[in-house]
């Protein structure tokens, strides 16, 4: 028996805001340090008091 599979597809126009993409920049760079860090120190998650967590506090405004 054959079956058939029916996709839907609406193009829709998406507006892409400076802001957005900055913050969206912003949030691509925590996320890979927080990666990196954890990889380099052999840790599983960083808590917000944890000595680790404070480096990813750098200024991250800047690209």
């Amino acid at each position: 028996m054959n079956s058939l599979l029916a996709i839907k597809v609406r193009e829709t126009a998406l507006r892409v805001y400076p802001e957005v993409i900055k913050l969206l920049e912003i949030f691509r760079r925590m996320i890979n340090d927080s990666i990196k860090i954890g990889l380099e120190t052999n840790t599983s998650s960083l808590n917000p008091g944890s000595p680790i967590s404070h480096t990813l506090n750098r200024d991250l405004t800047e690209p």
